[in-house]
Parts: structure tokens; C-alpha cells; sequence
């Protein structure tokens, strides 16, 4: 598999930084008391980070990313092959579709994100699509770009509260994942929300 590594727009290259795929599953209590329109189902990360080049008359370190991908998979390891089109800037929740950072964060407009596994927990990603540049007059305020690049899975991130115990968070993370191709961390306790529920979070890594 032939892996530039590297993001393309009008004609600069820029090489990878560092690669990470990951997903997490937001807190029900969370969801409930502040942000009814927010997902239960885990959601899924791509976040590319590239060295400095020259677009237009200005350096940049591009960083390319997705925060909220709806992925129906149970594994880390149906990444492998995995596309996901979009043709809009924000989803039905009204979460972007995609950002591409120069020295503002653009939303992605449209594109096409595909993910081939390459070996154990490290992916290739293949994005192309058109984003908003935010930028003065020297550039189109849209642009294109291509990049393939490596990245790695690092594991699911789940955020619960008091209100749920330990077995009850993970049989919420079993509903959606594998739990054998898992390790899991100890849960953290992260503050507290403003009504004063405890904040908690426990991350789960891949066993490779």
C-alpha cells in the first residue's frame, strides 16, 4: 500500500505530523440535563496533524480532523474499509461535518473519508473533499484537498457521572463494543457538572 502521508491543496504538500483515530460515547445524564440533541451512540475521531507549509503567501501547519462520525461498527476492527460522504458542512444535531484548520478552523463542505486497515491498531485514511479556508483575499474562500495518511486507533473514550455506577458504565460500552477487544483503565473522576453530579470517565484501549 503506497502511503504519501501527506495533505495536497493547490498545489502545496504538507507532511504528516501524527495520525489518531479514536471514538467516545457521551454521558446520558449529560445529554438529559444539557444537550438533548446530542448522540448516545459512540461517535468516532479522525484528527490529522501536518508540518508547516507555504500556501499563498503565509506558512501554515494544517490540521485536519472529524470529531462526530456515526460509524455503526462494534470494532476497532471494522475500521478496516470503512467510507463515510458528506455533502453538507453540520449533521442533523448540528455538529460540523469535518474541520480543516489554517489559522481559522474551516468546516469541511463535502467529502469522501475512507479508512483501510494497514496492520493490528495503525489505519490508512484517505480523505479528499472541499472545505471553507477563512482567509483574506490572497485564496478562494473554498478550497480542495487530498490527503492519505497514517493513523492509529488509541481506544474509546466514555464519559458517565455519579449517577451511573462502574458495571453500568461498562454495560453501556458493551452495548456498541467488543468488550475482549478492550483493556480497561481505571474510571477518573473529571469535577463536577453545575447542578454538582460528579463527572467521571473511563477509557478503553485496544488490545492489539
Amino acid at each position: 500500500m503506497n502511503i504519501t502521508n501527506s495533505l495536497l491543496i493547490c498545489g502545496t504538500r504538507f507532511e504528516l505530523r501524527s495520525g489518531t483515530i479514536s471514538a467516545y460515547m457521551n454521558d446520558p445524564y449529560w445529554i438529559q440535563t444539557y444537550a438533548p440533541d446530542y448522540p448516545l451512540e459512540p461517535r468516532w475521531c479522525v484528527d490529522l496533524y501536518f508540518e508547516a507549509g507555504e500556501l499563498g503567501k503565509d506558512e501554515f501547519e494544517p490540521r485536519v480532523y472529524h470529531e462526530s462520525l456515526p460509524l455503526e461498527i462494534r470494532t476497532w476492527k471494522q475500521l478496516s474499509d470503512t467510507t463515510y460522504e458528506w455533502k453538507e458542512p453540520f449533521d442533523d444535531s448540528g455538529q460540523a461535518n469535518g474541520g480543516l484548520y489554517l489559522c481559522e478552523h474551516g468546516t469541511i463542505i463535502e467529502a469522501r473519508l475512507k479508512i483501510r486497515s494497514i496492520e493490528s491498531t495503525l489505519h490508512c485514511v484517505e480523505w479528499l473533499g472541499t472545505f471553507e479556508t477563512l482567509l483574506d483575499d490572497e485564496l478562494p474562500p473554498e478550497l480542495s484537498f487530498n490527503l492519505k495518511a497514517e493513523a492509529r486507533f488509541s481506544g474509546v473514550s466514555v464519559a458517565g457521572s455519579a449517577r451511573e455506577s462502574e458495571m453500568e458504565m461498562r454495560a453501556r460500552f458493551s452495548n456498541y463494543f467488543d468488550l475482549d477487544d478492550f483493556e480497561e483503565d481505571e474510571i477518573e473522576k473529571q469535577g463536577r457538572y453545575e447542578s454538582g453530579v460528579e463527572i467521571r470517565r473511563v477509557f478503553f484501549r485496544p488490545r492489539a
